[in-house]
């Protein structure tokens, strides 16, 4: 909703609205409070509220009363949790950073202040470019200008005014993009991160971007550096983690602390595999460890004129009648979709197809095998997807169905000989993890035991483990340069976006 400055308030059955000079009803006459505070328009039934901004957006009651939340007087914004006043009604706008600090406007300036009304991270400053009324200072950074960095202190400074109260005491700085791509890229690295590996980090549709820093304590290690990551809340509904290890000079990781960071990460929130490096500092002490860690998501979808539910036509039509289809969406992304970003888009589309494809009672397995088939062809990515689809096969296909069941054994049969893995690992959990969850007593998902001995069989045929068997054998291994190849295998296969013409 817009407004103009000659729209006004007016009052009926003792509650307020808002409408035009000319009578015509903006909004209807249900509110407890409206005030016109700078170019925004603050709307307040009981405890919950509505922001109309003077473009138009509007953000709503998105604060709990209980645990703070937006109050107007005269005009002027101030914040509260239940009848506490937090910060006092003085300021053009506020907002809430965390429980401890907040994101204030007057006269035009942004700039912070903490639970006491006192000015912090006053040495902020904007990078070329930006906006001057633009935040400038955020964990969530939505172009890849610009980025923030967290470093973890575990004290309060004194008389530092960047030290600041968020889960624990932190120093808040900015460094810029292309800084951050100087500490990550070193081809001198024993095992350096390569500009190909930043691809999607460099994406013009990566967004959220987020930056930790810190250092762990002597002999503390990678694990310190972690848990003061997670205080700062680092993993946090993240997809991707980009992460650089730095030891001192003439000292390396041990296996057990890489191989500690691989399940850490592995057992996150998380898409696609790790991007690693690992390089040593001459300003680190002996036995200091010092990590950067970036955190971001990827937008991978089709323009507004893409409609399409490719996952459940894939499953319940022909070949055929899929590969007219995938012929007019394609022409539809190719109009609309920068041709460098389109092929990208378009095979990680399909690789989640693989993953999804489930039993449909009006194709028999046969049909369904072409399918698969097809998109191994069609996709040069389909390494990629398929590999880690084994573990999560059972979630897909769990039920008493003695068609599904028989799905289930089908399709793992497809994956195992087509190049799957069967020990990939998501969550710490691989296949035989997932059949026992599914199978024991205790479990909501139960399947046929005369489907899931053959599948239990056929993993076994191709060498699957549980968890915990694989990191017994992983344990007895003392060599970090093993353990670095897991992180940052030698042989990495980039996806590559070759699209084979659909005939």
């Amino acid at each position: 909703m817009r407004y103009n400055p000659s729209d006004v308030e007016f009052t009926e059955n003792g509650k307020l609205g808002w409408k035009t000079k000319n009578g015509e009803i903006l909004i209807p006459a249900e509110y407890d409070q409206i005030e016109k505070c700078s170019d925004v328009l603050y709307l307040r039934k009981g405890n919950d509220y509505e922001l109309y901004l003077g473009n138009g957006c509007a953000e709503g009651a998105s604060h709990s009363y209980e645990e703070g939340s937006f109050f107007v007087e005269n005009k002027k914004f101030g914040w509260r949790k239940a009848d506490k006043i937090i910060i006092p009604a003085i300021y053009d706008f506020i907002n809430s950073w965390g429980d401890y600090l907040f994101i204030v406007e007057l006269d035009d300036k942004l700039f912070y202040v903490n639970e006491k009304n006192e000015r912090v991270l006053t040495n902020i400053r904007h990078f070329d470019g930006e906006y001057k009324r633009e935040i400038p200072f955020n964990f969530s950074v939505y172009e890849n200008s610009v980025l923030t960095i967290s470093e973890y202190i575990g004290h309060k400074v004194k008389n530092d005014p960047n030290v600041v109260k968020i889960c624990t005491w932190v120093r808040l700085d900015r460094i810029s993009h292309e800084k951050i791509m100087q500490m990550l890229i070193n081809p001198d690295d024993e095992a350096p991160i390569t500009e190909k590996e930043l691809e999607n980090y460099n994406s013009q549709f990566s967004y959220e971007f987020n930056a930790y820093l810190a250092k762990s304590k002597a002999k503390g290690g990678i694990k310190d550096c972690l848990d003061k990551m997670g205080k700062m809340c680092a993993y946090s509904n993240s997809w991707f983690y980009i992460i650089k290890v730095w030891k001192a000079e003439s000292e390396e990781p041990s296996a057990e602390e890489l191989r500690y960071l691989r399940y850490f990460i592995e057992g996150k929130n998380r898409i696609g595999s790790i991007v690693f490096a690992l390089g040593h500092d001459s300003n680190l002490k002996a036995g200091e460890t010092k990590m950067l860690m970036l955190t971001h998501y990827n937008e991978e979808c089709f323009p507004p004129s893409f409609q399409f539910d490719w996952y459940e036509y894939v499953n319940e039509h022909t070949l055929s009648e899929i590969k007219e289809q995938m012929k007019a969406q394609r022409k539809i992304v190719e109009e609309d979709i920068d041709s460098d970003y389109m092929e990208e888009v378009w095979q990680n589309h399909f690789t989640g197809i693989i993953s999804g494809m489930r039993y449909s009672a009006s194709r028999s397995w046969d049909e369904t095998a072409k399918v698969l088939d097809f998109f191994k062809q069609y996709d040069d990515s389909y390494q990629y997807c398929v590999k880690s689809t084994v573990g999560s096969l059972f979630n897909y296909c769990r039920s008493n169905s003695i068609e599904t069941d028989e799905f289930l054994l089908n399709k793992l049969r497809w994956l195992l000989e087509n190049g799957s893995d069967a020990n990939v690992h998501n969550h710490n959990k691989t296949a035989l993890d997932v059949v026992s969850e599914n199978t024991s007593a205790n479990s909501e998902f139960h399947y046929n035991d005369e489907s899931i001995e053959p599948c239990l069989e056929l993993l076994h045929q191709y060498g699957a483990k549980t968890i915990k068997e694989i990191q017994k054998e992983e344990s007895e291994n003392t060599d970090y340069r093993v353990e670095l190849e897991l992180l940052k295998p030698s042989q990495k296969k980039y996806r590559t976006f070759n699209v084979i013409q659909i005939k």
